[in-house]
C-alpha cells in the first residue's frame, strides 16, 4: 500500500487520523467530529470552490476533502460525481443541502 495520511468514518463521534510510513500504521482519535458537510477544502464555507475541490479529488488526483467525510454530501458511505452533482444542485438550484441539512 501507499505511505501516507489516514482518515476513518465518524466512529463514536471521533474521526481517527493515522500515518501509514510503508511498514507501520500509527493511529489516534484525531478530532471531535467537527467540520461542515460539504465544506472539502474546509475553509469553513460551502461555495464553488468545494464543488471545484472534489472535482479535483475525483478525476485529476487532488487532495481529498478536508477531513474525507466532508465530500460525502448525500451522506451515502462513499465520495463519489454523485457527491459533485449534489453539491452543484444545492448551490445553484436550490437542492437539498448537504448530508440533509444535518452536521
Amino acid at each position: 500500500e501507499t505511505p501516507g495520511a489516514l482518515t476513518s468514518n465518524p466512529i463514536n463521534n471521533k474521526i481517527y487520523c493515522g500515518n501509514y510510513n510503508g511498514s507501520s500504521l500509527s493511529v489516534i482519535a484525531c478530532s471531535p467530529f467537527s467540520y461542515i458537510c460539504g465544506d472539502c477544502n474546509g475553509n469553513g464555507e460551502i461555495n464553488i470552490a468545494d464543488v471545484v475541490w472534489l472535482i479535483n479529488y475525483l478525476f485529476i488526483n487532488g487532495p481529498s476533502p478536508v477531513p474525507w467525510q466532508a465530500g460525502d454530501v448525500n451522506a451515502d458511505g462513499k465520495v463519489d460525481a454523485s457527491d459533485v452533482v449534489y453539491l452543484i444542485n444545492y448551490l445553484f438550484i436550490n437542492g437539498p443541502p448537504p448530508c440533509g441539512g444535518r452536521q
